[in-house]
């Protein structure tokens, strides 16, 4: 007889979360509008099949306050940023939203592998407009969202999110340098829209 016993090494995850239908209702409607009012954002993912992006300019303070909140949550999770600030509920004194945009993907467009500035990342979906079985039907990651990171013993490794009409509404929290691209569709010529942002140290 001999006994066994497993350690799961740390690392850090992805927080999902809902935004309320007001609020998600209020992010959409500016997300129509913004290609022909708000200004264009320049990258260096700026580019010929890159999506465009816009600022967010209407709804920003209930953004930031929204985001904020989800980080105690997270922080009592994974500790990522190695704080004792993990029970705090409000983070609003150490955090700041930093930069927010609109993305505007079209057909056959993609991001490729990046990451962000600040502490914490997030993205929004608030419209898709395929479905997800005849996306993965035109190609395995047709229309996903990756991760990508190290395991311990230094090799890639991928977790791969299917994006389809379910995730409308949803938002994702991660690490800023968390690598992550966003794969192409091909079955809709409409618009896939985003809302992605940075949460900053508030200096």
């Amino acid at each position: 007889m001999y006994s066994e016993k497993f350690y799961n090494f740390k690392n850090f995850g992805v927080l999902e979360a809902t935004i309320p239908k007001d609020f998600f209702k209020r992010l959409q409607a500016e997300s129509v509008h913004s290609p022909g009012k708000n200004s264009i954002i320049k990258s260096g993912l700026s580019g010929n099949g890159i999506p465009k992006h816009f600022s967010l300019e209407e709804n920003w303070s209930e953004l930031e306050q929204f985001v904020l909140n989800l980080v105690p949550a997270y922080e009592g999770e994974f500790e990522h940023t190695n704080s004792k600030r993990g029970t705090l509920k409000s983070t609003m004194p150490f955090f700041k939203l930093g930069a927010a945009w609109f993305n505007h993907q079209k057909k056959h467009e993609f991001i490729p592998i990046h990451v962000h500035d600040g502490v914490y990342s997030f993205v929004v979906w608030l419209d898709i407009p395929y479905k997800i079985e005849d996306e993965l039907s035109a190609g395995e990651y047709a229309s996903c969202f990756q991760f990508v990171y190290t395991s311990t013993l230094g090799r890639p490794m991928t977790q791969t999110l299917p994006i389809g009409k379910e995730w409308v509404g949803k938002i994702l929290l991660f690490p800023s340098k968390l690598q992550h691209l966003v794969y192409p569709f091909f079955t809709s010529n409409g618009t896939r829209v985003s809302l992605s942002g940075n949460i900053m140290v508030n200096e």
